[in-house]
């Protein structure tokens, strides 16, 4: 005697088709060829960046906004490695002080910012003031009046 749920014949399936004759539904290959080439292509793209991230070297600190003026070199050539000096030091050394005396006290600007006639506006020392902070070398920016003498120093 068959079981109650076993079909005997096509009536008793109450409008469904059998399992034989139904569509099986498939993927499309094209498809899942698509999500796999992508999906390793995303692979490929995410291990460069963080193999760059990871094996990048670091380059010469960024100049501030607006330093575009030219680097001022010693005649004898580049100095060797310079002083870092801590923050009230360094503006003790050059506040109040005209382009020469700066220069005797701390050296040569690694940048300058000059009026269209020739005179100091704005003097930049990348890496030669200690940041408490971070204990690490930062920027000195030394900002000139009219008269030529160093009024404001900024970090």
């Amino acid at each position: 005697m068959p079981s109650r749920d076993t079909f005997d014949d096509e009536d008793d399936l109450f409008g469904r088709e059998p399992a034989s004759r139904r569509a099986r539904q498939r993927t499309n290959p094209v498809l899942i060829i698509g999500l796999v080439v992508g999906g390793l292509l995303l692979l490929g793209l995410v291990g460069c960046g963080g193999l760059m991230f990871l094996f990048r070297q670091a380059g010469p600190p960024m100049k501030p906004a607006g330093a575009d003026a030219a680097v001022i070199e010693p005649e004898g050539g580049k100095e060797g490695p310079r002083r870092i000096y801590k923050r009230d030091e360094f503006r003790g050394l050059v506040l109040h002080k005209n382009p020469a005396e700066v220069i005797a006290a701390v050296g040569r600007p690694d940048g300058t910012d000059d009026t269209p006639d020739g005179k100091p506006r704005t003097w930049y020392y990348w890496s030669r003031v200690l940041n408490p902070a971070t204990g690490k070398p930062d920027s000195g920016i030394l900002d000139f009046d009219g008269d030529r003498t160093v009024v404001r120093v900024r970090w």
